[in-house]
């Protein structure tokens, strides 16, 4: 903390609340999350219906729907306790990479970016597109600025679209706009709006670097989706330089990695969606 923060936080009386460490790691919102709070409810009810149970003979006890619910019980609370989401994230994310050690003495126009899609929302024609963008659009859009910003290449290919609405939408044309809002030049943007899924990325994409020439190419997409869009664009035939962005591992601290949330059982669909792509023949 700077001087100048200390002396504002003195002056206000707030210095002693910053610095108490139960206040930094704690909070009482923390405990009203939805599913936390349904586990809980759920618990007690199970312990109420296998107290009761115990009254009934044996033989008409339903032992085995009891277990299987406990199960069901355990497994949720598993998936959507942040220290164990956030384990598996620092195993299957790619860490960052030297893009510019990478690609060397490679001239600009000699090199190239791909950069993938990541979901958007239900288009609105009187909002800006890229106020729209959902799931990891964003954060690879701005990863990709950062990348380009640090090392220039000659074209930034932007690869992908969805349909989740029934009709294609911009979502590359989106990336495209935040990423010229952070300095990529826009007559360097290429967008290729077909692909669905990332083997279609990684086909797309191969054929347009090949056509522009590239000797090197940069790939950029989040850390936890980075080994299968690799492995992807290798099987199409071009080796590229991972440049992961998006990362979603944070080292546990306090309590509250501890305590079940709706954000991270939604984090675990993410890491079985990306597990169950991995797997795709």
């Amino acid at each position: 903390m700077s001087n100048v923060s200390q002396t504002l936080l003195y002056k206000t009386g707030t210095k002693a609340e910053v610095d108490s460490p139960l206040l930094d790691r704690i909070s009482i919102s923390l405990f009203f999350d939805p599913l936390l709070d349904l586990l809980i409810v759920l618990a007690v009810a199970l312990l109420l219906i296998g107290r009761r149970r115990r009254a009934i003979p044996v033989r008409s006890k339903p032992r085995w729907g009891l277990r299987l619910a406990w199960l069901v019980w355990i497994f949720l609370w598993l998936a959507a306790t942040p220290r164990i989401t956030f384990g598996v994230l620092g195993i299957m994310e790619t860490p960052p990479a030297d893009v510019k050690s990478a690609l060397g003495d490679t001239p600009e126009d000699r090199s190239a970016m791909i950069v993938l899609t990541g979901g958007t929302m239900s288009p609105r024609p009187q909002i800006w597109r890229a106020e729209m963008l959902a799931g990891s659009s964003l954060p690879r859009a701005v990863g990709a600025a950062r990348v380009y910003l640090e090392r220039p290449v000659g074209h930034v290919i932007v690869s992908g679209r969805a349909e989740p609405w029934g009709f294609p939408d911009d979502t590359a044309q989106a990336m495209a706009d935040v990423m010229v809002a952070f300095g990529v030049p826009k007559e360097r943007i290429l967008i290729e709006p077909l692909a669905q899924n990332t083997r279609q990325n990684a086909v797309f994409s191969t054929m347009m670097v090949r056509a522009l020439g590239a000797e090197k190419t940069v790939l950029v997409t989040s850390a936890l989706h980075m080994d299968r869009a690799v492995y992807e664009h290798e099987r199409a035939g071009l080796k590229v330089i991972a440049a992961p962005v998006d990362h979603r591992y944070e080292p546990p601290e306090g309590i509250a990695p501890y305590v079940p949330s709706v954000v991270s059982l939604q984090r675990t669909h993410q890491i079985v969606h990306e597990l169950l792509g991995r797997y795709r023949p």
